[in-house]
């Protein structure tokens, strides 16, 4: 795609991946749901060279760390980790490398959810050139990891054109953070627009405003608005009932403490509730 010269192709190829993600934008906590079930099929099945046990333990990893939960979310650099082990930054990278630009930038993680994904898919293709050797049980589960494999790249393929096109039109960050809640996953999509998106480099975020689409188990739909502006904060929380909006303000001066002590000046927390917030969150 990189070294594709048609740019009316390679446009195509995008709007197909947005559309993917508009057809069903909570893909990847619903992926994640099947991720238990999938890594457990990949270690019961011999599969040919090429995927090894070290690559098989490198996936589940990825699969667990790319997830925020009580596992990962001590981790300072979760959000950063999360873009580079997902595989979004590859093909920015690529294109650099291609152009020649590359000298000095890092470089591309060997270990991303995208590319043992596609090393997988590989090795999975050269299992059924001749599926006559392989027991009806064991077909079944390699059937299953290639659903998987093909339904995972797809995923990270359109958050990857999402988050290109949201970063030409609006010079902002668009990130879909799975959420491990007990038993189930859902998601956080999370929208950072600078001020001045002509700004120079870091200073392009010295000022912005975020805002945060929660999808919680016990809380349900939260909408969240904060404002950025030279290290001064203010942050608007919308939940739907008057019961959850107690909680959230309840809580509050922990989230006043916790950006205080990463060096913000917090001007105000409010919270309200409000209505419709899931239909806000499909129209934004």
């Amino acid at each position: 795609n990189v070294t594709e010269a048609q740019k009316q192709s390679e446009a195509a190829k995008i709007n197909e991946k947005l559309v993917q993600w508009r057809l069903n934008p909570d893909s990847f906590s619903q992926l994640l749901t099947k991720s238990t079930e999938f890594a457990q099929n990949l270690k019961s099945v011999t599969l040919p060279p090429g995927f090894s046990g070290k690559d098989i333990e490198v996936l589940t990893k990825l699969l667990s760390h790319i997830v925020f939960s009580a596992r990962t979310k001590n981790n300072p650099l979760f959000v950063k980790d999360f873009v580079s082990q997902t595989g979004l930054t590859l093909e920015k990278d690529l294109a650099l490398s291609v152009l020649g630009k590359a000298a000095g930038s890092a470089p591309v993680p060997l270990e991303n959810l995208k590319v043992s994904l596609l090393k997988l898919s590989e090795v999975l293709s050269q299992a059924f050139q001749d599926t006559t050797k392989l027991e009806p049980v064991i077909t079944t589960k390699l059937m299953e990891l290639v659903s998987f494999a093909s339904e995972a790249v797809k995923t990270v393929e359109s958050r990857q054109a999402m988050s290109v096109v949201y970063q030409q039109n609006e010079n902002g960050l668009y990130l879909q953070i799975p959420l491990a809640l007990g038993e189930t996953f859902r998601q956080a999509d999370i929208f950072i627009t600078p001020d001045d998106k002509n700004a120079p480099g870091s200073k392009k975020f010295a000022s912005c405003s975020v805002k945060i689409f929660l999808d919680m188990d016990y809380l349900g739909e939260i909408t969240i608005e904060a404002a950025l502006h030279e290290g001064r904060i203010r942050c608007l929380i919308q939940c739907e009932t008057e019961d959850i909006r107690q909680v959230v303000e309840d809580a509050s001066d922990r989230l006043r403490e916790a950006l205080s002590g990463i060096c913000y000046s917090v001007d105000h927390v409010d919270c309200l509730r409000s209505s419709d917030l899931r239909q806000k969150r499909m129209e934004f």
